[in-house]
Protein backbone atom coordinates (compact mmCIF):
# COMPACT_ATOMS: atom_id res chain seq x y z
CA UNK A 1 0.00 0.00 0.00
CA UNK A 2 2.77 2.44 0.94
CA UNK A 3 4.59 1.70 -2.30
CA UNK A 4 1.41 2.38 -4.28
CA UNK A 5 0.89 5.70 -2.51
CA UNK A 6 4.49 6.65 -3.25
CA UNK A 7 3.99 5.97 -6.96
CA UNK A 8 0.75 7.96 -6.99
CA UNK A 9 2.46 10.93 -5.31
CA UNK A 10 5.37 10.76 -7.74
CA UNK A 11 2.99 10.63 -10.70
CA UNK A 12 1.07 13.63 -9.37
CA UNK A 13 4.29 15.65 -9.07
CA UNK A 14 5.29 14.75 -12.63
CA UNK A 15 1.90 15.86 -13.93
CA UNK A 16 2.16 19.13 -11.98
CA UNK A 17 5.65 19.77 -13.37
CA UNK A 18 4.38 19.08 -16.90
CA UNK A 19 1.51 21.55 -16.45
CA UNK A 20 3.84 24.25 -15.10
CA UNK A 21 6.30 23.75 -17.95
CA UNK A 22 3.39 24.14 -20.38
CA UNK A 23 2.38 27.40 -18.72
CA UNK A 24 5.96 28.75 -18.98
CA UNK A 25 7.33 27.69 -22.39
CA UNK A 26 10.85 28.88 -21.65
CA UNK A 27 11.15 26.40 -18.77
CA UNK A 28 14.16 27.05 -16.55
CA UNK A 29 15.01 30.27 -18.37
CA UNK A 30 12.16 31.91 -16.48
CA UNK A 31 14.25 31.65 -13.31
CA UNK A 32 16.82 34.02 -14.81
CA UNK A 33 14.34 36.54 -16.18
CA UNK A 34 14.72 40.12 -14.88
CA UNK A 35 12.36 40.94 -12.03
CA UNK A 36 10.65 44.29 -12.79
CA UNK A 37 9.74 46.64 -9.96
CA UNK A 38 7.45 49.24 -11.51
CA UNK A 39 7.15 52.85 -10.40
CA UNK A 40 5.93 56.19 -11.69
CA UNK A 41 7.92 59.35 -12.33
CA UNK A 42 8.25 61.20 -9.02
CA UNK A 43 7.93 58.02 -6.96
CA UNK A 44 10.83 56.51 -5.00
CA UNK A 45 11.34 52.81 -5.63
CA UNK A 46 13.69 50.15 -4.25
CA UNK A 47 14.86 47.45 -6.62
CA UNK A 48 17.11 45.00 -4.77
CA UNK A 49 20.21 47.07 -3.90
CA UNK A 50 19.20 50.10 -6.00
CA UNK A 51 17.04 52.95 -4.80
CA UNK A 52 15.91 55.46 -7.40
CA UNK A 53 13.54 58.37 -7.92
CA UNK A 54 13.01 59.62 -11.47
CA UNK A 55 12.04 63.30 -11.23
CA UNK A 56 11.72 64.34 -14.86
CA UNK A 57 11.90 62.92 -18.38
CA UNK A 58 12.09 65.12 -21.47
CA UNK A 59 13.36 65.30 -25.03
CA UNK A 60 15.83 67.87 -26.28
CA UNK A 61 17.44 68.75 -29.62
CA UNK A 62 20.77 69.82 -28.19
CA UNK A 63 22.87 68.85 -25.16
CA UNK A 64 25.66 70.90 -23.68
CA UNK A 65 28.09 70.47 -20.79
CA UNK A 66 31.66 71.43 -19.95
CA UNK A 67 32.26 73.17 -23.28
CA UNK A 68 30.92 70.19 -25.24
CA UNK A 69 27.63 70.12 -27.12
CA UNK A 70 25.87 67.77 -29.52
CA UNK A 71 22.78 68.07 -31.69
CA UNK A 72 20.38 65.18 -32.11
CA UNK A 73 17.35 63.63 -30.49
CA UNK A 74 18.17 63.17 -26.82
CA UNK A 75 16.11 61.81 -23.95
CA UNK A 76 17.16 63.42 -20.66
CA UNK A 77 16.25 61.62 -17.43
CA UNK A 78 16.71 63.54 -14.18
CA UNK A 79 16.92 61.27 -11.14
CA UNK A 80 18.28 60.46 -7.69
CA UNK A 81 20.00 57.10 -7.20
CA UNK A 82 21.44 55.40 -4.12
CA UNK A 83 22.39 52.00 -2.76
CA UNK A 84 20.15 50.26 -0.26
CA UNK A 85 22.39 47.75 1.53
CA UNK A 86 25.88 47.16 0.20
CA UNK A 87 28.74 48.90 -1.59
CA UNK A 88 30.38 49.32 -4.04
CA UNK A 89 28.11 49.50 -7.08
CA UNK A 90 27.38 51.88 -9.92
CA UNK A 91 24.47 52.67 -12.20
CA UNK A 92 25.56 51.41 -15.63
CA UNK A 93 22.56 49.42 -16.77
CA UNK A 94 20.17 52.07 -18.06
CA UNK A 95 17.97 50.99 -20.96
CA UNK A 96 15.12 52.57 -22.87
CA UNK A 97 12.96 49.91 -24.51
CA UNK A 98 10.73 50.99 -27.41
CA UNK A 99 8.97 48.00 -28.90
CA UNK A 100 11.65 45.66 -30.20
CA UNK A 101 14.36 48.36 -30.02
CA UNK A 102 16.53 48.90 -26.94
CA UNK A 103 18.82 51.88 -26.30
CA UNK A 104 21.61 51.98 -23.72
CA UNK A 105 22.22 55.17 -21.76
CA UNK A 106 24.85 57.18 -23.62
CA UNK A 107 28.40 57.41 -22.29
CA UNK A 108 29.33 60.24 -24.67
CA UNK A 109 28.54 62.89 -22.06
CA UNK A 110 30.81 61.33 -19.41
CA UNK A 111 33.63 61.15 -21.99
CA UNK A 112 33.70 64.94 -22.12
CA UNK A 113 32.48 65.79 -18.62
CA UNK A 114 32.58 62.96 -16.07
CA UNK A 115 30.51 64.97 -13.58
CA UNK A 116 27.59 65.51 -15.96
CA UNK A 117 26.18 61.98 -16.06
CA UNK A 118 25.13 59.35 -13.54
CA UNK A 119 26.02 56.60 -16.02
CA UNK A 120 28.85 54.69 -14.38
CA UNK A 121 28.91 56.93 -11.31
CA UNK A 122 29.65 55.26 -8.00
CA UNK A 123 26.79 55.23 -5.51
CA UNK A 124 26.70 55.05 -1.71
CA UNK A 125 24.35 53.46 0.76
CA UNK A 126 21.53 55.74 1.86
CA UNK A 127 22.96 58.89 0.25
CA UNK A 128 21.14 59.85 -2.97
CA UNK A 129 23.23 61.08 -5.89
CA UNK A 130 21.38 63.53 -8.13
CA UNK A 131 22.08 63.81 -11.84
CA UNK A 132 21.00 62.74 -15.29
CA UNK A 133 21.07 59.85 -17.71
CA UNK A 134 20.78 60.62 -21.42
CA UNK A 135 19.79 58.45 -24.36
CA UNK A 136 20.68 59.24 -27.95
CA UNK A 137 17.65 58.31 -30.06
CA UNK A 138 16.69 58.23 -33.74
CA UNK A 139 15.08 61.42 -35.01
CA UNK A 140 11.83 59.58 -35.80
CA UNK A 141 11.51 57.83 -32.44
CA UNK A 142 8.25 59.61 -31.52
CA UNK A 143 6.57 58.12 -34.61
CA UNK A 144 7.41 54.56 -33.60
CA UNK A 145 4.17 52.58 -33.09
CA UNK A 146 5.37 51.71 -29.57
CA UNK A 147 6.61 55.19 -28.63
CA UNK A 148 3.67 55.79 -26.28
CA UNK A 149 4.51 52.60 -24.37
CA UNK A 150 8.27 52.90 -23.93
CA UNK A 151 9.95 51.55 -20.81
CA UNK A 152 12.86 53.03 -18.86
CA UNK A 153 14.74 50.21 -17.09
CA UNK A 154 17.44 50.84 -14.47
CA UNK A 155 19.60 48.36 -12.58
CA UNK A 156 23.08 47.96 -11.14
CA UNK A 157 25.92 46.26 -12.94
CA UNK A 158 28.11 46.65 -16.00
CA UNK A 159 26.77 46.03 -19.53
CA UNK A 160 28.78 43.47 -21.47
CA UNK A 161 28.80 44.28 -25.20
CA UNK A 162 28.57 40.62 -26.21
CA UNK A 163 25.29 40.18 -24.30
CA UNK A 164 21.81 41.42 -25.09
CA UNK A 165 20.12 43.82 -22.64
CA UNK A 166 17.99 40.95 -21.31
CA UNK A 167 21.11 38.84 -20.74
CA UNK A 168 22.83 41.74 -18.97
CA UNK A 169 19.80 42.02 -16.67
CA UNK A 170 19.64 38.26 -16.05
CA UNK A 171 18.26 37.44 -12.62
CA UNK A 172 18.36 41.11 -11.55
CA UNK A 173 15.67 43.29 -10.04
CA UNK A 174 15.01 46.14 -12.47
CA UNK A 175 13.39 49.49 -11.64
CA UNK A 176 10.98 50.11 -14.50
CA UNK A 177 9.20 53.35 -15.46
CA UNK A 178 6.60 53.78 -18.19
CA UNK A 179 7.51 56.57 -20.63
CA UNK A 180 5.22 58.06 -23.28
CA UNK A 181 7.64 59.50 -25.83
CA UNK A 182 4.78 61.14 -27.73
CA UNK A 183 3.73 63.32 -24.78
CA UNK A 184 7.05 64.49 -23.24
CA UNK A 185 8.18 68.10 -23.00
CA UNK A 186 10.53 68.89 -25.91
CA UNK A 187 13.24 71.50 -25.42
CA UNK A 188 15.47 73.18 -27.97
CA UNK A 189 18.58 72.90 -25.81
CA UNK A 190 19.48 71.47 -22.41
CA UNK A 191 22.54 72.25 -20.28
CA UNK A 192 23.28 69.25 -18.10
CA UNK A 193 23.99 69.96 -14.42
CA UNK A 194 26.85 68.29 -12.56
CA UNK A 195 25.94 65.32 -10.40
CA UNK A 196 25.70 66.11 -6.67
CA UNK A 197 25.09 64.37 -3.37
CA UNK A 198 21.75 64.98 -1.73
CA UNK A 199 21.08 65.08 2.00
CA UNK A 200 18.58 62.28 2.70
Amino acid sequence: MKRALTWVAALAMLVAAWVISGETPDGEQRIDDPFPVTARVGEAVTSDNLGVTVHDVRLTDRLSTGGWSADGTWLVVSLDAWLVRREPASLKLGYLVVGDRTFLASERVATYDVDASLSGSGLHTGIPRTGTLVFELPADIASDPDAANASLQLSLGTPLPALSPRQNQRGAAVAEFAVDLTALPHDTTTALPDTSWTTP
